[in-house]
Parts: C-alpha cells; sequence; structure tokens
C-alpha cells in the first residue's frame, strides 16, 4: 500500500503500478469470503421472500396490497438505515457491517417464525430492511480488495454468488414444501443461513476499508490518524454526487434500471397468487419456480458480462441489458387480463433476470471507476440509497397500478429502462478498456510471425 495524508485522515491506497499490472487470484484477494457470506445470506433472505405472499394471504383478504405495504417499508427502512452503515463502513471498516447484517437478519427470520399475524409480520420484515446491505457493502470490499483490471470480473462474480444464493433459496423451499414443511420450519432454516452468513464473515472475511487499512499501519509513522469524514449520512454521500456528475448520471441510471427489475422481483408473487386458481402450496411451488427462472437468467447473464465488456465496454453491456427489459415488458403488455400463462410469464421473467444480471455489475463497475479511494466508501451508500428507492418507488407504484390496470401500469414502466438508457449514454467513462484491449490485441496479431507458405 503506498500511504497518503488527506487532510485530517491519512489514506491506505493501493500503488497503482500493481493496481494496473497485477492480476492475483480470488484466494490471493480475500474477496472468495465475500462471494461465500453473499451466497449464504441470500438463501436465507429468499427463502422467506418466497414464502411471504402465501404468509400475507393467510392473515389479510387483500393480500395484493397487504403485500405491497410490506415491500415498501422494507425498502423505505433500507433507505433510512444506508447512510449509517456507510458511516459505520468508514469508521469501524467494512467487516463489522458485514457480522452485523447478518445477525439482524438472523433475528428477525426468528421473529418471523415466531408472528402470529400480520403485524408481526409487517414489523419484522421492517426491522430486516435494516441489514439489506449485502449487494452494496459486498460491491465497496470487492472494490477494495480487487485491481482495476480484474475488478469489473470480480464484480460480476458477487453478482453471480448472489444470484446463485437466489436460486439454491426456491429449490430449498419447494423441498421443503414437498417434505411438508410450515411457515415456522422455513424461517428458521432462513435464520441457521444467516447466522452461517455472519459466521464466515467474522472467521475468514479480510479487512478492506481504505481509511482503517490507513490507521493500522501509519499509527507507528507519526501521521494523522486516520478518522472517519466530518459529514457523514446522506449529506456526505450527496456531496461525494455533486463533486462527479459522472457519478450523478450513474446513480439515476442504476436505479431507474434496477427499478424496471423489481417491478417482476417483488411482486412477481402477487401476480402469481392473484392469477393462479390453485391450493396455496401450489402457488408458492410456483412462484418459487418464477424466482428461481429468474435468477437462473440473472446468474447466466452475469458470467457473460466479463467477456461482453471486454469486447463492447460496460456501456455496451448496459445497453443489451436495458433492451432485455424493455423486452420483458412489451411480454407482459401484450398479456390479456382475462388470460394468464404461467409459462410466458416466466419466460418474460428470465429476460428480466437476464438484464439484471447484465446491468448490474456493469453499472457497479462504472461507479467504481468514477469513484476515487477517499470516496470508495461512498459507493456503499450511493448505490444503497439507488438499491432502495427503486425497490420501495417503483414496486410501491407498480403494486397499486396493477390493482387499477395491469397493461397500463407496465406501459407505463416503459419510461424507466428508456430514463436508464439516455443516463448511460450521456456518462462519460474515464477509460475505454475495451478500446485499450483491442488495440493490444491487434498489435499482438500484426506482431505475429507470418509462415512461410509452399507455393
Amino acid at each position: 500500500y503506498v500511504v497518503n495524508s488527506l487532510d485530517d485522515r491519512a489514506l491506505a491506497c493501493r500503488d497503482i503500478n500493481e493496481d494496473l499490472v497485477s492480476e492475483p487470484s480470488m484466494i490471493d484477494t480475500g474477496a472468495w469470503a465475500v462471494y461465500l457470506a453473499v451466497f449464504c445470506g441470500l438463501i436465507g433472505i429468499v427463502l422467506t421472500m418466497v414464502q411471504l405472499p402465501g404468509r400475507i394471504a393467510v392473515f389479510k383478504d387483500d393480500m395484493m396490497s397487504a403485500l405491497t405495504n410490506a415491500l415498501a417499508i422494507f425498502n423505505i427502512v433500507q433507505l433510512f438505515a444506508s447512510p449509517i452503515w456507510h458511516r459505520v463502513s468508514e469508521r469501524f471498516g467494512r467487516k463489522p457491517p458485514m457480522v452485523l447484517i447478518s445477525l439482524n437478519y438472523c433475528v428477525c427470520f426468528v421473529g418471523f417464525a415466531l408472528s402470529k399475524g400480520y403485524t408481526g409480520v409487517f414489523v419484522f420484515r421492517g426491522l430486516s430492511g435494516l441489514g439489506a446491505i449485502y449487494g452494496p457493502l459486498g460491491n465497496t470490499i470487492v472494490a477494495d480488495l480487487t485491481p482495476l483490471r480484474q475488478r469489473g470480473k470480480a464484480l460480476a462474480y458477487l453478482n453471480g454468488s448472489a444470484l446463485a444464493g437466489c436460486i439454491v433459496g426456491p429449490f430449498l423451499n419447494i423441498a421443503l414444501i414437498k417434505l411438508g414443511a410450515e411457515w415456522m420450519t422455513v424461517t428458521l432454516v432462513a435464520a441457521g443461513f444467516s447466522l452461517l452468513s455472519a459466521i464466515v464473515s467474522f472467521l475468514w472475511l479480510s479487512e478492506s476499508a481504505p481509511i482503517r487499512l490507513a490507521r493500522d499501519e501509519t499509527r507507528n509513522l507519526d501521521l494523522s490518524m486516520g478518522s472517519a469524514p466530518k459529514e457523514s449520512g446522506f449529506k456526505a454521500t450527496m456531496g461525494a454526487i455533486s463533486r462527479n456528475k459522472n457519478l450523478m448520471v450513474v446513480f439515476v441510471g442504476y436505479t431507474v434500471t434496477l427499478g424496471a427489475h423489481c417491478l417482476f422481483k417483488d411482486i412477481a408473487g402477487g401476480i402469481v397468487r392473484t392469477r393462479c386458481n390453485l391450493d396455496n402450496d401450489q402457488k408458492d411451488t410456483l412462484y418459487s419456480y418464477n424466482v428461481l427462472v429468474l435468477t437462473l437468467g440473472g446468474f447466466l447473464a452475469s458470467l457473460a458480462v466479463g467477456p461482453l465488456a471486454a469486447r463492447i465496454g460496460e456501456r455496451g453491456v448496459i445497453y443489451i441489458g436495458q433492451a432485455c427489459a424493455a423486452i420483458a415488458l412489451t411480454m407482459l403488455v401484450v398479456d390479456s387480463d382475462k388470460y394468464f400463462d404461467y409459462y410466458y410469464y416466466t419466460a418474460s421473467s428470465f429476460i428480466n433476470g437476464v438484464s439484471d444480471g447484465l446491468a448490474h455489475p456493469a453499472f457497479l463497475f462504472l461507479c467504481s471507476e468514477w469513484a476515487s479511494p477517499k470516496d470508495r466508501g461512498m459507493m456503499l451508500g450511493l448505490f444503497q440509497i439507488g438499491n432502495s428507492l427503486g425497490r420501495s418507488v417503483f414496486s410501491l407504484l407498480q403494486g397499486y397500478l396493477y390493482e387499477w390496470d395491469l397493461q397500463a401500469s407496465f406501459v407505463i414502466a416503459y419510461i424507466w429502462p428508456l430514463i436508464g438508457f439516455l443516463c448511460t449514454f450521456f456518462v462519460t467513462v474515464p477509460v475505454e478498456k475495451h478500446l485499450i484491449e483491442k488495440a493490444i490485441r491487434d498489435k499482438a496479431n500484426e506482431q505475429a510471425p507470418v509462415e512461410a507458405v509452399p507455393v
């Protein structure tokens, strides 16, 4: 690390020469622990998510509105809690928040298991939003740990590990349903996976916060001790955005693109339950398969992000993802109110999963390029706010529009990928790495020895 003094702080950042030329493995960087912790945590989250519509239907006749409210309270709490986690990660490092959010989920899932009415489910759903930061925190840790040349691939791997957890979760839920497991059993299993995530983070996760590392490495050098920025919370995050218009554009593009994805993901359970005339266990199974197919699309797409970005750049990858979102919305618009084809709906969910699997890591990589080492922690707060807004505002709006007019709600939703496309178009990319890689390949081809061909 190169240690620099920045005003009243000390900052340890990687040597830029090492950052550009070295390609350590995921084991060497320690990123594997992040992947494993997020994988276990997402299994628990998805287990409760696919059970939530059925549980709410037991307590409420107007299930769609009650589900929309439960989804909204989670994301609203997430929105206001995210600056606190940013402050904690800058002052105490990235590792303590990772452990705490897993323990928070564990406690809330136990609360779910013990809830006997809608009020208990609603309250613990809201409290679980305090820890809804796996994605942004994991992305920040990976950005800290990996050099620039590997960062895009590493972020895609993190997205893939999260989606893998979202694939295992529905499979496990289907298996538990077939074994006759009730709500309490499923949520306690989810709590166990959250506890496992906390243990992995506590035992094997490496500290990666630059300011925390600077405190440790400059203690004997009589430099200024690393302290958290004087600004905190929303003020600090908005300050980071105001210093860089590209971060603002990336932030807006990420928010609306995620919002289009969440129209499917967050209210899919309500759509399946209200439009399928089956018993509760069958509806839960169909919803689990729908979530499985959606996340499988995202997982497969995330594997292609690295190779695609090397050829067409991060913006090109985002364009493809936004086009997939528009195609999925088109499929839902042409669907009829009087006829619901589950397989057709699930196919549109798969395409929407591909959209998120491509656009999500590409947006995060653009942000990691623009965020300076001093502002790297801001990426956590910045994208957590975008994540919360994308889920809460769009899901809440879509949930109520759905009850008014299904087709109209999805027609209105066309505006979100369109705004995301415009934001992506106008953002400036610091380094067009795919063009550099192409130039390197072309140069290598020019210098390749020419074989003699017999005449």
